[in-house]
């Protein structure tokens, strides 16, 4: 993690070994296929290069390695609402200044297929609904965010 604080308060409660680092300047201290699973949760929305830097992970998961990704929706049904009333800066994907690039489910997945992943799952879940309203909704690409799971080692078409 970037955050000095949030590295100090997880090593309070694990023996993982734990690196605080900006994962822009890459992943120099692990070897090549050293990773069985990576996972960026709500990270790669803030990078300056994602493409980059899903290359280097790429790099470091062992074959057949898994790469977990979650980051906003920019298709969310919450931003096509606020837009509706004419405030769709006030969608939290915008509210957050820290974020450079946003993401369609598409677009996603075109950026972890042009790195050399498969993907092997992608859901735009709809949280805090009743679970029949999920099950109705989740299927529509409009949730609040894409939760994606991809695979080293395979090339799709």
């Amino acid at each position: 993690d970037i955050s000095e604080y949030a590295i100090g308060m997880a090593r309070s409660i694990t023996k993982a070994k734990l690196f605080v680092h900006d994962v822009e300047k890459g992943l120099p201290m692990f070897n090549d296929s050293f990773f069985d699973i990576v996972t960026m949760i709500d990270v790669l929305e803030h990078l300056h290069s994602p493409f980059k830097i899903v290359k280097e992970i790429y790099r470091v998961l062992k074959p057949r390695g898994f790469m977990v990704v979650t980051t906003p929706n920019l298709n969310a049904l919450g931003r096509f609402l606020w837009k509706i009333v004419g405030k769709e800066e006030r969608w939290y994907g915008f509210i957050d200044e820290t974020h450079i690039y946003l993401f369609t489910p598409l677009s996603l997945k075109f950026l972890v297929k042009k790195a050399g992943f498969r993907v092997i799952d992608l859901k735009t879940p709809f949280h805090f609904l009743p679970k029949i309203l999920q099950m109705i909704l989740n299927g529509t690409g409009l949730g609040g965010q894409i939760w994606l799971v991809a695979q080293k080692g395979f090339h799709e078409g």
